[in-house]
């Protein structure tokens, strides 16, 4: 293979990812901080939240 091309396919290969997803974001060190507890009541919330909305939209689509 040529030197070339492989500098090529190298360089294209690393440009073609977001700069962000090469580096640990600072969101995943949180969520790896965490315990099991905490992210279970952060689901939870999340779910609640949404059941809410839900009732909330479906009685303003009824009525």
């Amino acid at each position: 293979m040529n030197k070339q091309t492989y500098d090529f396919k190298d360089r294209r290969k690393s440009s073609s990812k977001p700069r962000s997803f090469n580096e640990k974001r600072s969101d995943m060190v949180v969520i790896s901080k965490a315990n099991q507890a905490d992210l279970y009541m952060w689901c939870l919330t999340v779910a609640i939240s949404a059941a809410i909305v839900l009732v909330f939209l479906t009685v303003a689509l009824v009525s």
